[in-house]
């Protein structure tokens, strides 16, 4: 497992002191993004392909132990749903996504599945948008981990 970690300032406005969690979730590559008073942190996870389910979410849930030590205030969790049009590895991100959710739920916090689409429209404008901070050197995963945090900013829940 290899961690990349990063903290940046906000890309766009935050208006919310509530400490969000975005998650794009991966079999391989994972982003992990924290949104927590005008900070975002990020980090870009490479794993090892593990061949069983069980190793998978063990593995899943150790990542996240690793990473998140506070949870800050009112937090939410923003999981990334699955892309229908991508037919692969779809099992197993969806044992990933599990295990993601039932991590955060273990630890009182809400969490919330949501389709790329409409993590993009809400947050670029646009469903189309997949990486609009690529030209700053922001990798497609913590992107999408980006745009997940914000999105539990921007529902207002």
């Amino acid at each position: 497992m290899k961690i990349k970690k990063s903290l940046i300032d906000p890309l766009l406005d935050i208006s919310s002191y509530r400490t969000t969690f975005g998650i794009d979730p991966g079999t391989t590559k994972l982003g992990l993004a924290k949104i927590h008073f005008n900070k975002i942190y990020t980090f870009q996870i490479s794993l090892e392909r593990k061949r069983s389910a069980m190793s998978r979410i063990l593995g899943v849930q150790s990542v996240l132990s690793e990473c998140i030590k506070d949870f800050g205030k009112n937090p939410i969790a923003v999981i990334e749903g699955a892309a229908y049009g991508n037919p692969y590895r779809q099992v197993e991100l969806a044992e990933v996504r599990a295990a993601m959710g039932l991590w955060f739920h273990s630890k009182g916090i809400e969490v919330i599945f949501a389709p790329p689409q409409s993590i993009r429209k809400t947050v670029f404008g646009s469903a189309k948008i997949k990486n609009p901070w690529k030209d700053v050197g922001i990798q497609d995963d913590v992107a999408a981990a980006i745009g997940c945090a914000y999105y539990g900013l921007m529902i207002g829940l």
